[in-house]
């Protein structure tokens, strides 16, 4: 009976809960890596991103909706976060773009590493994307509750 309860429970947990979206990817010098994710009416979004090091080569991050809608948007990023939701069902694309940065290099070094791009290193990049309930930072709901009934 015990064993039986603890399973219809755990199913419903698993059934509420949105899975999230965690992955690690490799960005060459002048590539553009995209990841397309769907998203439900009124549901919020939420993700974290990192760049390794080195910094020859600077990382920009798109996300635009089905439409062409630019939801966030950040040049020469090394690490953040970003939000959105969206008002009815529809694609979100997560794009990282790889481009020469703007060192101050000796311009021999510049005409060495930029022109080809392929003795730059790759950079390594994490991004996690949460949905729905994993979204939503219930400290900080519970805190404005507090607040608000003190």
């Amino acid at each position: 009976m015990w064993c039986q309860l603890t399973a219809r429970v755990l199913w419903l947990l698993l059934t509420l809960i949105d899975w999230g979206v965690c992955l690690r990817m490799l960005i060459p010098p002048g590539g553009k890596r995209c990841l397309r994710h769907e998203s439900h009416p009124g549901e919020i979004t939420n993700g974290n991103y990192d760049a390794s090091e080195p910094d020859t080569h600077q990382l920009d991050i798109l996300i635009q909706d089905a439409e062409g809608h630019m939801l966030y948007m950040r040049e020469n990023i090394a690490k953040g976060t970003f939000a959105f939701a969206t008002e009815n069902f529809q694609l979100f694309e997560v794009c990282v773009r790889s481009r020469p940065s703007r060192c101050r290099c000796h311009p021999l070094i510049i005409r060495t590493i930029v022109p080809g791009a392929t003795n730059l290193a790759d950079r390594e990049f994490f991004l996690e994307i949460k949905q729905g309930a994993e979204a939503k930072n219930f400290d900080l709901v519970g805190s404005r509750l507090l607040s608000s009934s003190v």
